[in-house]
């Protein structure tokens, strides 16, 4: 699986699997695909199907709050 790391960025790219730049070097880790829809699916670095799926809608109030 090809990995885009954040780079510090504050939101996803579309359409890449992203993993925290802090888990570089680390082979087990969370991942996060945004869509193009804005459904965002949560995943792990070995198992990379989708194991948490954030609606649209949800994603945007957590991101919301974790501002706040």
């Amino acid at each position: 699986m090809k990995l885009t790391y954040t780079q510090g960025r504050k939101s996803l790219p579309v359409g890449k699997r992203v993993k925290s730049e802090r888990s570089k070097n680390v082979t087990n880790c969370a991942t996060a695909l945004l869509d193009t829809t804005g459904v965002v699916e949560m995943g792990d670095t070995r198992n990379p199907g989708a194991a948490l799926v954030f609606s649209a809608g949800a994603w945007a109030a957590l991101r919301v709050g974790v501002a706040a």
